[in-house]
């Protein structure tokens, strides 16, 4: 069984998170996670990077918002 962080927030979250999406799925690629969430605060602004960067690492992205 993987895990898969489910909440998780970058700095393009409105309420807070201080990573950038590089360095989340940097780190969690070295943690060998198959999945992260990006469920940043109000917006869906790094959404398409977030897609982006998830599938060049071979990491399942899964989107949503609080």
């Amino acid at each position: 069984m993987s895990y898969a962080e489910l909440h998780c927030h970058s700095y393009y979250s409105f309420h807070d998170g201080a990573s950038s999406l590089e360095e989340l799925l940097l780190k969690a690629q070295e943690l060998g996670y198959q999945s992260l969430a990006l469920t940043d605060h109000n917006n869906l602004c790094g959404a398409m990077r977030f897609a982006q960067l998830t599938r060049s690492l071979g990491i399942h992205g899964i989107t949503g918002a609080n």
